[in-house]
């Protein structure tokens, strides 16, 4: 969290086509860090997680933040047990290089909350 806070105010990740890509602890991550993270105004961020759960609730605080989930991809690392990795892909919805919108009703959706 202190690295991302560091790097957004000294400009380090001042990009147009920046990209974070996280994988937190099963604990997930925490407001303070989606918050310096969405301070950088990433076009797209994609998250790993191990545990659901917490991934919806830290993808609500991005949703919140003014992102929208483009993707979600379960990944079934581990055979024969209930373990699955989850990769979920958010972009930000003022993002100038999505195309003509095929997901609109996501959107409307991501706005709403």
């Amino acid at each position: 969290t202190s690295f991302m806070k560091k790097a957004v105010a000294s400009k380090l990740i001042e990009d147009d086509n920046l990209v974070i890509i996280m994988d937190p602890p099963r604990a997930g991550s925490t407001a303070e860090f989606i918050e310096a993270a969405c301070s950088a105004k990433p076009q797209r961020i994609v998250y790993i997680s191990c545990n659901p759960i917490t991934q919806r609730r830290d993808a609500e605080l991005f949703i919140d933040e003014g992102y929208y989930i483009d993707a979600i991809v379960p990944v079934d690392m581990f055979p024969h047990t209930d373990h699955v990795e989850n990769i979920i892909r958010l972009v930000r919805m003022d993002d100038p290089a999505k195309s003509s919108d095929p997901h609109e009703e996501i959107h409307s959706k991501g706005k709403d909350r």
